[in-house]
């Protein structure tokens, strides 16, 4: 049995941007924030972060997101207490600090000199964005973009869909099936987490799912897949999990005995898990081949984009091509994505856990 209680995850930010042209030739604050990774400290409160049908939520959830398609950015979210908030501010460890005026401590923070308070994000429970007072440049593009949102159609149906009914409760669930994956990944020493964001980016907790190439079940197993691990009724969700538990099991000793080291393990168990181990051997043998080191996992995707798309220099070292590149490279990042906002939010961590970025 191979122990994960300590490995890292890469994290790869594939969502698409949108480029916006404007004006003038002068910079606009947001354009300052362009390829940065910002981090922000939040609560889970029942309108700021929460869990709904396998998907993170929340008022900030859905600013931060436009927010960070607009200026061009990626973020990440760091849950802590509302004394630490400030802290981790003042320490650089938080770039972006969430606070609601009604908070204990907000009179005191917001008259700190060395704290930027933006103009309010909403018009109910006015909740501020704080950043430290030497990054003027973060402050500005926060309080451009807050402005922006203002005048968009979206802010005040945002407003009601979280503001409207401000006793709504937070899910202490990610999904029905959160049982089986506590049972099943203990049965391997794997964090049931990662394998609830697996099932909800294969079949999005649905038992029912069938793809139209066959794989079926929250797992989302193929017939001989299904068959090799003792699932006899892949729609039944225990024998599907079960099952998938296993095929899990069987992709990291693979990985393992093929030389990936345990801190990049994940990332090709993911890949593994959804385009087959051999077609990631192939892509492996192909990172060799150029040069690069087959057991690093940001080396090996670097490459997999020309392994559906090779320049004419490659073809010598490519055995096949792979046309669901980009679904595979969308598939780990998703799942990893995912699995950061529910270790955020359901249980304190019992695997030290870090993230390196690409």
């Amino acid at each position: 049995m191979i122990k994960l209680k300590t490995f890292t995850i890469i994290v790869f930010v594939a969502a698409a941007v949108t480029v916006r042209h404007f004006g003038n030739s002068s910079l606009k604050p947001t354009e300052s924030l362009k390829g940065m990774k910002l981090k922000i400290a939040v609560d889970t409160s029942h309108c700021n972060y929460f869990i709904e049908k396998g998907l993170p939520k929340g008022y900030q959830i859905e600013i931060l997101d436009k927010f960070a398609e607009f200026a061009e950015f990626s973020y990440e979210i760091i849950v802590v207490e509302e004394e630490f908030r400030l802290d981790m501010l003042k320490s650089k460890e938080a770039d972006i600090a969430i606070f609601v005026s009604s908070d204990r401590l907000f009179e005191s923070i917001a008259s700190d000199e060395n704290i930027r308070t933006s103009i309010p994000m909403d018009d109910y429970i006015k909740t501020v964005w704080m950043t430290n007072e030497n990054k003027p440049v973060l402050s500005d593009a926060v309080n451009h973009w807050a402005a922006v949102l203002k005048g968009e159609s979206a802010y005040n149906r945002l407003q009601t869909k979280y503001f409207a009914n401000e006793n709504k409760k937070k899910s202490d669930r990610i999904s029905p099936y959160d049982d089986l994956f506590k049972k099943y990944a203990k049965t391997i020493d794997f964090d049931w987490r990662l394998l609830a964001a697996i099932a909800y980016n294969e079949s999005m907790f649905r038992p029912e799912a069938k793809s139209p190439q066959g794989a079926a079940g929250l797992m989302q197993l193929m017939p001989a897949t299904a068959g090799k691990f003792g699932a006899k009724n892949v729609f039944d969700p225990e024998d599907n999990v079960r099952a998938g538990v296993k095929l899990i099991e069987y992709l990291m000793k693979f990985c393992s005995k093929s030389g990936v080291p345990d801190d990049q393990i994940i990332p090709f168990v993911l890949a593994s898990y959804n385009a087959g181990h051999g077609r990631m051997e192939q892509c492996r043998a192909f990172t060799k081949a150029l040069g690069l080191d087959p057991n690093n996992w940001n080396d090996v995707v670097g490459v997999i984009p020309y392994m559906k798309n090779p320049r004419e220099e490659h073809l010598p070292h490519l055995k096949s091509r792979f046309a669901g590149a980009k679904e595979t490279m969308a598939f780990v990042s998703k799942t990893m994505t995912l699995y950061m906002h529910y270790r955020n939010l359901f249980c304190p961590d019992t695997y030290d856990v870090s993230v390196a970025d690409n």
